[in-house]
């Protein structure tokens, strides 16, 4: 069994824990090959009358499962230790990575004082500080936030309920510049120290999409409200989004009517129209024109 167990770790062994392995198969290997002498002493040589040989015999075989155990017990703990290294040194390269290829800007400072401890590489993309800039440095003095006031509400909400999302502030890079974004945070403990993890999401783009299409519509609604004709403004599905005033005054409607929001254009056609309206509207749906 012991000359087994020998094999079976020489097979198994792996990087992480060859150097151990070998030393438990090494001590495995010393106590079989001393119990196979043992029982071929006993085999072979005559009987032992005096109580000298065999005093000797069993002080032998008394010590040498005292030495050999703490030998083998010693060599398993270390094999276990190396093991659980390896596995949290691995879920921390897993971790790593996933903080690391991460898009948005992720940073892990101390409640206290906003000492960062890490930041990723979205971070340095985002704000143009490189990692070496900012460990171990005040997130307040590296100016990544546009106001100071808003770090204080950030940290205000935090408090008050160990975790925030998604909330809006505008920040600035190295260069000064503004951007937009929104920070969802959390308390964590590291050490037994308090630490806040955060992810700042850039929604500057977004937000000037919102304001062009904003202006968009606003500049559809000036010339809506100014014509005299009737305009009807639908989506594809042929659902109302917009009618002009003269629209609602030519259908007998008060000028803050919404009634018509939402409802399909067809649901205002009298029935014999109603066919040649659908057919003129398939038409356009296929670039062609209404007849």
């Amino acid at each position: 069994i012991l000359f087994m167990t020998v094999y079976m770790l020489l097979l198994k062994k792996d990087k992480l824990n060859s150097g151990s392995a070998h030393f438990i198969a090494l001590v495995f290997f010393i106590y079989g090959w001393f119990l196979t002498m043992r029982t071929l002493i006993a085999l072979i040589l005559p009987p032992m009358h005096t109580y000298m040989d065999q005093g000797l015999i069993l002080i032998a075989g008394f010590i040498a499962p005292i030495i050999m155990s703490p030998l083998w017990t010693f060599g398993f703990i270390i094999m276990v230790n190396q093991r659980l290294n390896a596995e949290n040194h691995e879920e921390k390269e897993k971790l790593q990575l996933v903080f690391d290829t991460s898009p948005d800007a992720a940073m892990i400072s101390q409640l206290k004082d906003g000492l960062l401890v890490d930041v990723n590489i979205g971070f340095s993309a985002m704000t143009g500080y490189t990692r070496t800039e900012v460990i171990g440095d005040s997130a307040s003095k590296i100016s990544v936030w546009h106001n100071k006031a808003d770090r204080k509400i950030f940290i205000t909400e935090l408090n008050d309920h160990g975790i925030c999302t998604n909330m809006e502030f505008i920040f600035k890079r190295k260069d000064g510049g503004p951007f937009i974004g929104t920070i969802s945070a959390r308390i964590i403990t590291l050490r037994a120290v308090p630490h806040i993890v955060s992810v700042i999401h850039d929604i500057t783009e977004r937000k000037r999409t919102e304001e062009a299409l904003m202006e968009s519509e606003e500049m559809y609604r000036s010339i809506l409200n100014a014509s005299p004709d009737d305009i009807t403004i639908t989506d594809l599905e042929g659902r109302i989004i917009m009618v002009s005033p003269a629209s609602k005054e030519m259908f007998g409607y008060a000028m803050d009517y919404e009634g018509f929001i939402g409802m399909g254009l067809v649901d205002f056609i009298v029935p014999e129209d109603l066919e040649r309206a659908q057919s003129n509207i398939r038409l356009m749906y296929q670039g062609g024109s209404q007849r």
